[in-house]
């Protein structure tokens, strides 16, 4: 598949990792996240990987709370056995909290980052 970007988020596979990597920027909606998505499992499919770094630091989140709540309630169960680090900035911490809460809820594991680095760390401790 190599990389790419659509809309907005760039999905690329890591092969040290094992795990997909995917930088969003500009301004999101959360039918852009619903697009996202699909594209993402189709990208779990292809590299046969259930691991996903997601850089969130450049996008630029409008979404609605009650939005953002039922599009993670909608995400838990499709994605339920993938191992997320999400990376967000400090003010996007409301962002993470609600994909977190969701995460517990529904998902195996999923952990939100401020840098990078300590993203690539945990990911790589996973199996």
């Amino acid at each position: 598949m190599g990389s790419e970007t659509k809309g907005g988020m760039a999905i690329d596979y890591d092969d040290s990792l094992d795990a997909l990597v995917a930088i969003v920027s500009g301004p999101r909606d959360v039918e852009k996240a619903k697009a996202d998505w699909v594209r993402l499992f189709a990208a779990f499919e292809s590299y046969d990987t259930n691991k996903l770094l997601l850089d969130a630091r450049l996008g630029e989140f409008n979404y609605e709370l009650d939005d953002w709540i039922a599009f993670t309630r909608e995400l838990a169960e499709p994605i339920t056995g993938t191992c997320i680090a999400l990376v967000i900035r400090p003010e996007l911490r409301d962002f993470g909290v609600v994909a977190r809460l969701s995460a517990e809820a529904g998902w195996n594991q999923l952990r939100f980052f401020y840098e990078v680095e300590e993203a690539r760390a945990w990911l790589d401790t996973e199996s």
